[in-house]
């Protein structure tokens, strides 16, 4: 083991915050024989919402002409709107009409769904080696979209932190609108595969 300079002290060993293309797929592909499993997963991993978003997504903020959905600031540090991608537009689709006609998504148990959610997940990714929960895949989110070549600030508005969350000073914060157009650029058309964007969004 490692040794930091001070006294010896064992470093930490360093620990993989996010997920490769192919360890999403292969999470993707295991969690096929659930459903719900595999529908909350895909939502993490392509939009970046937090567990209790995914938790409380109302039919009624969902809008599939704009290909959008809305999180309330009552469930997030910041009011945003999330656009969707083919693979998320598909997932809610074959949703509709599920779950006994709950205004909630994910039904009005998904409190407890979130929850085998997260151990099932947890399980996941020790059969890959590794250590996470669900944070792990809003990391992998933002970890894609920034080596895509999104800038800070459109992501810290985009997945809803707060510019205290963040270490660094936001000077000029995107709006809303600017922050979606922007991640249109960015998700994937099928699939959870991002390419950098031809005419750049800004630096890193």
């Amino acid at each position: 083991m490692k040794t930091s300079a001070r006294a010896g002290v064992p470093a930490p060993s360093p620990i993989q915050t996010y997920l490769t293309n192919e360890q999403c797929e292969v999470l993707l592909q295991q969690a096929k024989s659930n459903q719900d499993l595999c529908d909350v997963l895909t939502l993490a991993l392509e939009t970046g919402m937090r567990k209790g978003e995914i938790q409380q997504l109302r039919w009624a903020d969902v809008d599939f002409e704009q290909s959008n959905f809305f999180i309330p600031e009552k469930y997030s540090p910041v009011k945003r709107f999330v656009p969707m991608s083919d693979r998320v537009k598909g997932v809610l689709e074959s949703r509709i009409g599920g779950q006994h006609d709950s205004e909630f998504v994910f039904g009005a148990c998904a409190a407890g769904l979130m929850r085998r959610v997260s151990s099932r997940l947890s399980a996941l990714l020790r059969s890959l080696g590794l250590k996470g929960g669900f944070h792990t895949l809003r990391c992998t989110w933002a970890t894609r979209l920034l080596n895509a070549g999104m800038s800070l600030h459109t992501l810290c508005a985009l997945g809803g932190w707060s510019t205290r969350a963040w270490p660094f000073k936001v000077l000029a914060r995107p709006s809303v609108d600017a922050a979606y157009r922007a991640a249109l650029k960015h998700l994937p058309v099928n699939g959870i595969e991002l390419s950098a964007d031809s005419n750049g969004t800004g630096s890193k």
